[in-house]
């Protein structure tokens, strides 16, 4: 594919290579750089830059107010970031959403619906089904098994191996008199991720 240049209000192609400027693009495949108001290809290699950018599968990046993808590999920067199954890479912006996520989420507020492999860093908090890796923020939630650290005013987890350092750290199994603990918790588990 010869690399190219593609200027105009409304870009709808099978593939692009190089560098497209649209208003709206809804090119098929984009390799390079789609910088439009709002993109939304299938597949992109390179990097979305618009106010909304949409994709089934990015390598590459995303930079924007909202960032949607289903698969991502690489980064996404913007207000609200949204990966609907797995994150592989680092998402930057206030709000931050994947299923899964194999890396770094920094925002004021991180959620992941199902695993957390990697860090959470968040200005409020973060939230984790299941997470091997570490939480830092205001509230860190994990509401299944955490197996790493956790860093903040409060923090939560239901089971697994953690180490809990904040004003009030609970955990959600084990005897009544050792589920809330100010400064340090812990939990140590024979049970394996």
């Amino acid at each position: 594919m010869v690399p190219n240049i593609s200027i105009g209000i409304k870009c709808q192609r099978e593939k692009s290579a190089g560098l497209e400027l649209a208003l709206a693009s809804k090119t098929k495949d984009v390799k390079g750089i789609s910088a439009a108001f709002y993109n939304n290809p299938e597949l992109v290699r390179g990097v979305q830059a618009g106010v909304v950018n949409c994709a089934d599968d990015s390598i590459g990046g995303q930079l924007g107010c909202a960032n949607v993808a289903d698969d991502i590999r690489g980064f996404q920067g913007g207000i609200a970031n949204i990966v609907n199954n797995s994150s592989y890479g680092v998402q930057v912006g206030t709000e931050n959403v994947a299923n899964e996520s194999r890396g770094v989420q920094m925002g004021v507020v991180n959620i992941v619906t199902d695993l957390s492999y990697g860090v959470q860093v968040g200005i409020l908090g973060n939230i984790a089904h299941d997470s091997i890796g570490v939480q830092l923020g205001g509230i860190n939630f994990c509401f299944n098994d955490k197996y790493g650290l956790q860093v903040g005013l409060i923090n939560y987890v239901k089971d697994g191996n953690f180490l809990q350092i904040g004003a009030l750290n609970i955990r959600g199994s084990g005897p009544w008199y050792t589920r809330v603990s100010p400064f340090i918790g812990w939990k140590t588990s024979r049970k394996t991720f």
